[in-house]
């Protein structure tokens, strides 16, 4: 592009001296000046492709949004729930819960979607109580698990979770943020 918005405010003001830019700047800001400053014709092309990056990066912005970021789980659910990771989409779903102390204990079905197997998952969720209209209420908790066994390749695994502090009856939701993979694995029959 080669020329920056800086540089083109100077040439609008009239003044090249960067000693001055910061008060400089600070005065259009305050007196909205920036904004009267009328651009040349002859950058006309240079404003077009800043106009084309902001719609780009509104795209970007939607795409992120359309991303499933977290997947949402109830004990009363008896499906499942999306999860996009780097590796591609994983699904989560409520098998069981059961008392476990002060706590509940929940085995969790995690489904990988994926052509390859997945090694070292670890697992990034918050859980906690919902009031009768399933609005979370109370302390939200943080808890981190990492698997034992290989999720493999379009398959679903089972993991056992002690999750303190919410007994069976109050627990009314898990959300899986984050799935980290710490390593995959190819099907060695793809290999010969």
């Amino acid at each position: 592009m080669g020329t920056s918005r800086l540089s083109m405010f100077l040439q609008c003001s009239g003044n090249s001296n960067k000693s001055k830019i910061f008060p400089m700047l600070v005065g259009c800001a305050l007196m909205g000046a920036v904004s009267a400053c009328d651009r040349p014709k002859s950058d006309d092309a240079l404003w077009d492709q800043i106009h084309a990056q902001d719609l780009r990066i509104d795209q970007l912005r939607d795409s992120i949004r359309a991303s499933k970021t977290t997947a949402d789980l109830t004990p009363a659910d008896k499906g499942y729930s999306w999860l996009d990771t780097e590796v591609g989409k994983m699904a989560f779903s409520i098998e069981k819960v059961t008392a476990s102390g002060n706590g509940s204990r929940v085995k969790l079905r995690v489904g990988n979607t994926a052509n390859v197997s997945l090694e070292g998952v670890k697992l990034m969720m918050l859980y906690g109580e919902n009031d009768a209209a399933g609005d979370a209420v109370g302390k939200q908790h943080e808890f981190e698990a990492t698997l034992d066994t290989p999720v493999y390749a379009g398959a679903w695994s089972s993991v056992t979770l002690d999750l303190p502090d919410v007994p069976p009856a109050k627990l009314g939701y898990i959300k899986v943020y984050r799935a980290g993979i710490n390593r995959i694995v190819l099907n060695p029959a793809y290999l010969k």
